[in-house]
């Protein structure tokens, strides 16, 4: 399964994000309003997706890659409600493209 993750005209620490399953050809977010929080090239970007689940995306910037990225999901709609998901790059690294 791939997705695909786009931030843009980040101001301080809001930014917009939209977030593509690739398998699925559907948006989880789009145009959403998020929060960073960052030191050095490490951050975590915080936002609501279409189910209004809180999102959680984390990793390093390395510049062509993310390091050790992941994504934690809080379950507000879907049994059992407050469940956390956690998913992780396989190979620790998720891709940059200049398609989405």
């Amino acid at each position: 399964m791939d997705f695909f993750y786009r931030f843009y005209n980040q101001n301080g620490s809001k930014l917009k994000v939209d977030y593509f399953n690739q398998s699925g050809r559907t948006y989880a977010a789009n145009s959403v309003d998020a929060v960073i929080s960052r030191e050095g090239n490490k951050f975590t970007i915080f936002f609501l997706n279409k189910e209004r689940d809180l999102v959680a995306l984390s990793g390093e910037f390395t510049g062509d890659a993310i390091k050790d990225f992941q994504q934690s999901v809080i379950n507000k709609v879907e049994e059992p409600i407050g469940t956390v998901r956690v998913f992780k790059s396989k190979d620790g690294y998720a891709g940059s493209t200049c398609e989405f």
